[in-house]
């Protein structure tokens, strides 16, 4: 659907989530003034809702990354896709690059 045209839209562009194989590469790059922005991305049976925050007004960066409640790498970030049917949680906080906080972000 129409996440997946987006997905393959922002691939080096604005949204910067691309596949690759069996993961989606996260790489957003952004106007500074956009605070944030969601889009759902199907794979298979699952159902993928990405959530990018920019609480620091940056362009480009990832200071944080979890899937489903658990940190990810941020350099690169790559999220492995799953086909398992169920509703899975992506979110993305841009600023400078960290390594990723074992903890649960706030949702």
């Amino acid at each position: 659907g129409g996440a997946r045209w987006l997905c393959r839209a922002g691939r080096g562009g604005r949204l910067g989530c691309g596949r690759q194989g069996g993961t989606l590469r996260m790489a957003p790059c952004l106007p500074g003034n956009w605070p944030a922005f969601t889009i759902r991305y199907r794979h298979a049976k699952s159902s993928y809702g990405i959530e990018v925050r920019n609480p620091a007004g940056v362009q480009r960066g990832i200071h944080a990354a979890w899937l489903d409640g658990t940190a990810l790498a941020t350099s690169p970030c790559v999220v492995p896709l799953q086909e398992d049917g169920q509703e899975h949680l992506i979110i993305i906080e841009l600023g400078s690059a960290t390594p990723a906080p074992a903890s649960d972000p706030a949702i």
